[in-house]
């Protein structure tokens, strides 16, 4: 479990730095903007899994702008899940 939580705290360094770059003003979700937060992802270590359980969340949305409040929650919301179940199991 330390591991794991290790993990999920450099994910939150992750929230209030790479992903709010990205997202300095209102941004239509697209290629370049999935692939950005894909990087970023994947420079916090995330698991696999969870990262691309979060792409998929912000690709739903591909073709509309959301905010960095929106898009922070969304990676909020589905890393919330994984660690429920991860508790579960």
């Amino acid at each position: 479990m330390g591991t794991l939580r290790s993990r999920y705290a450099t994910v939150s360094r992750l929230l209030r730095t790479d992903v709010r770059d990205l997202f300095k003003t209102g941004r239509v979700v697209d290629d370049e903007l999935l692939g950005g937060v894909q990087h970023a992802l994947d420079a916090a270590e995330l698991d696999r899994t969870t990262a691309d359980d979060v792409l998929q969340e912000i690709a739903k949305q591909r073709g509309r702008v959301l905010s960095r409040d929106d898009v922070l929650s969304l990676i909020r919301s589905e890393i919330a899940r994984h660690l429920e179940r991860h508790i579960e199991t």
